[in-house]
Formats: C-alpha cells, structure tokens, sequence
C-alpha cells in the first residue's frame, strides 16, 4: 500500500477509536453534521467531529463550532402554547443565525410534547440546518417531516393519540390499537402496530400535538420502511 498512508493510518485509527466513545456510541457518522437535541426549555446543538490529515500527516478534527459533546444552548420563549408555527425569533438566535449548513440528527431529553418538535422543525427550515435524521434507542434513521397533504396516496397513515394508535390503509380499513397495561404500566402497542402495518411502502407518524415527543420518535423508527421513515407536522 502507500508508504504514507502506511505511516499514518495507526494515528488515525486511534483518533476514530477515541471519536467512537463521544460520537453517539457510533464510528461512522458520515451522513450528520449536527447533533441537536430538544428539551422542555429549548434546544442544545453541536457539530460531529471530523477528522483530516493535516499537512504533517497528523490526524486532526475538523468540525464546525462547537464540537460535539459541547453544545451550544438556544433557550425557548417563556410562553410556548400548543401551536405548531415557527418560534419567535429562534431563527435570529446568534447561535442559530450564525450556524454553519449541516445535516442534522434529532433527539428529545425529558418530557418534551411534540408539538414542540414540530415547532423545532419548522423554524429550523429558515435556516441552514436540516433535520435529516432521528437519533433513537435503535439508532440513527433518516426522516422526512411533511405535511400531510404531501403523503402519497397509497401511504400507511399511523395516527398517535394519548390512548393508542389508529392505522389507516390505503383500502379505508382502519385497525385500533389502544395503549396496553404491562407491568403495572401503560405503554404503546409497538408489536400490534407493526403487525398492522403493510410490508412496504411509505409509513407515515401522525402524532397528537399533545404526544409525548420521546414516544412519537421511538415509534417512528420502529415503522421505518425500507431505510426511512415519515412524521407528519402541521
């Protein structure tokens, strides 16, 4: 093989082995830039490191600012009703106005309503970032937030209420799934759902406003159809 590559290829395999232990427990994040995470009070974002060599055949990170685990922190207005619209004035935030273009993965801490997300997401498109991806339990899937007028006529409709989810097939056939007691616990019927569901084609969310954020995204990773799935907000 090349001589130099030869060299320096034990100083970058030991950068990418120390990336692995920050950049969610993942060695390969080529397809993000961004890792934002939604709480409560606001958002926290920070670039994926990069690595490159430099011209002393040294690996070195190369990512934008800051580099993720550290964060920057846009906070939310005080009053955040129940509204799926753009937050006021998050765009102009510094931190956010001044944000290099990336692809950006989501995720939720706390009890974090989804209407927030859908508030994250549509002021995020006067942006440069672009949410691209969820980051789950069951790892990084790439996602499409659409209204629902834009869903292909022959998609799986998953609608998500506090109760229980509601799938509706192209046929009109509708199949309820209540939230089931496990354990002295209420929890969604993720087994039932993916039973319910077709074995391909588009699979949409449509979650409740109301629906806690952590559930909907977990359940949109689990319908995901052939790589990708769909949530559709306001």
């Amino acid at each position: 093989g090349d001589p130099l590559l030869l060299a320096i290829r034990p100083r970058i395999d030991a950068t990418r082995a120390r990336l692995s232990e920050i950049v969610v427990s993942d060695t390969s994040m080529d397809d993000i830039d961004v890792l934002l995470t939604i709480t409560p009070t606001g958002v926290a974002f920070g670039y994926v490191p990069r690595t490159r060599v430099g011209s002393d055949a040294r690996p070195l990170l190369d990512s934008g600012t800051p580099s993720w685990p550290s964060t920057t922190t846009v906070a939310f207005p005080a009053e955040m009703p129940p509204v799926v619209r753009p937050i006021d004035g998050f765009a102009a935030q510094p931190a956010i106005a001044s944000a290099r273009r990336g692809r950006v993965a989501v995720r939720v801490e706390g009890a974090v309503p989804t209407h927030l997300v859908a508030r994250v997401v549509r002021s995020l498109e006067q942006t440069p970032l672009a949410i691209t991806h969820l980051a789950t339990s069951s790892g990084r899937i790439p996602v499409s937030f659409v209204r629902e007028d834009a869903l292909p006529t022959d998609a799986a409709r998953v609608s998500m209420r506090p109760g229980g989810y509601a799938v509706e097939h192209r046929s009109g056939r509708r199949v309820e799934l209540p939230r089931m007691r496990v354990e002295g616990h209420w929890r969604f019927d993720h087994e039932g759902l993916l039973r319910a569901l077709p074995a391909h084609g588009v699979r949409a969310v449509i979650p409740n406003a109301l629906t806690p954020a952590g559930e909907m995204l977990e359940t949109a990773a689990a319908i995901a159809s052939e790589g990708r799935t769909t949530i559709v907000v306001p």
